[in-house]
């Protein structure tokens, strides 16, 4: 009996896995294709059994990356997918680029050599890139200013100096720097001093230039006669006064020299008789007209006064004939006092200047101190060929 049930529970066995197979593949045994067949997803083996579409090893396709097209298993090829430019600039010493950002794909897009204003700029304008700097080239030629010289940096676009150092020369006359070539205007200058008179400007010119002088100084109660060398600072003038004609090749100190503004020589402007002498009131005569104290038309000529270092001379000249009487002066507070005789005659004279108008006043008297007698007063002016 036991028997029997084993052998039932086999047969029972059997007919479950008859019925699959039947049910599986309508009774007919798998055979799957060795090629594999394939849509954009996955790939498979198909039965190749008639009208049975079983399939073996179904999978979806296997790729390296997102930019692999071949899948790794059964070889489908899928479309080669759209490049994706990252925002970032990717470079080297040379270009720069936009690295495709799918994963796995290397594609470099918008690829191009770097750019730079010139060779010295170190940044490229599109992607930032620095490049090392330039290695400094000096050109052979020298650039100069008024003070140094230097040679450029040849690299296009590099104002780096190279080599600055000041012009040299042999002396403050030399024109050319010794080193460059450079040639720089040379001038020299005349300084003034005007030993107390008024301010004269300096005279700035290069040699061999016309030079012409200064308008001359003025200084109260005193008469400019030059302007002069010295070798000892203006203590003392040399003899001849300084010509003024071409600049020189060196710079000039030249002092003014003055003399007392009464010395020289003197002729008639005009003469005033006192009322006390000959009228009631003052009377004035001037060259030309009658002069009745001597009896005489006044001339320019007819009281001419020189006057020294330490001396006065009058003549009085009538005519054919003169008469002169010279005496050392005492000066006093600008007036100058001399008792000459004249015509046999003694006359003490006072005599005065005018610096407004470069005239003396020359007043005669009978005799010095109270009680004197006022013969007349001159006015004289300076002779023409000294003025």
């Amino acid at each position: 009996m036991k028997k029997s049930l084993t052998m039932i529970l086999t047969l029972a066995l059997a007919l479950v896995l008859v019925l699959t197979v039947l049910t599986g593949c309508g009774n007919d045994k798998h055979e799957f294709s060795n090629a594999w067949e394939t849509d954009g997803t996955s790939h498979w083996h198909q039965c190749t059994t008639k009208d049975h579409t079983d399939v073996s090893e179904k999978a979806e396709h296997v790729y390296d990356n997102d930019a692999d097209t071949t899948c790794n298993v059964c070889g489908y090829e899928r479309a080669a997918h759209t490049h994706q430019a990252s925002t970032e600039w990717s470079t080297d010493g040379t270009n720069h680029w936009h690295l495709c950002s799918v994963n796995g794909c290397n594609e470099q897009l918008d690829k191009a050599a770097h750019t730079y204003d010139n060779d010295a700029d170190t940044t490229c304008n599109v992607c930032g890139y620095e490049r090392p700097a330039h290695t400094h080239q000096a050109s052979t030629e020298w650039s100069t200013d008024g003070t140094n010289h230097w040679h450029l940096c040849s690299v296009n676009g590099c104002t780096e100096k190279l080599d600055v150092e000041a012009h040299t020369y042999d002396d403050n006359a030399d024109a050319t720097c010794n080193v460059c070539g450079y040639g720089r205007t040379v001038t020299f200058t005349i300084t003034f001093n005007s030993n107390g008179g008024s301010e004269v400007q300096s005279i700035q010119v290069e040699p061999g230039d016309k030079i012409a002088p200064p308008t001359a100084p003025t200084k109260s109660g005193e008469r400019f006669v030059g302007w002069y060398e010295s070798a000892d600072g203006g203590t003392t003038l040399n003899d001849t006064e300084f010509v003024f004609g071409y600049m020189p090749r060196k710079d000039i100190t030249l002092y003014a020299k003055w003399q007392d503004a009464v010395i020289g020589s003197w002729e008639t402007y005009q003469v005033v008789i006192p009322a006390e002498t000959e009228s009631d009131e003052d009377t004035v005569i001037i060259p030309g007209e009658e002069f009745p104290f001597l009896g005489i038309t006044l001339a320019k000529d007819t009281f001419n006064l020189t006057v020294e270092d330490t001396k006065l001379t009058l003549t009085l000249t009538m005519g054919e004939s003169n008469t002169s009487g010279s005496a050392t002066y005492t000066k006093t507070d600008g007036v100058y006092v001399a008792t000459l005789t004249i015509m046999g005659d003694t006359v003490y004279t006072l005599t005065t200047y005018d610096d407004a108008n470069d005239r003396l006043l020359c007043e005669i008297r009978d005799k010095e101190g109270e009680g004197y007698t006022t013969y007349y007063k001159l006015t004289l002016a300076r002779v023409n060929d000294e003025a």
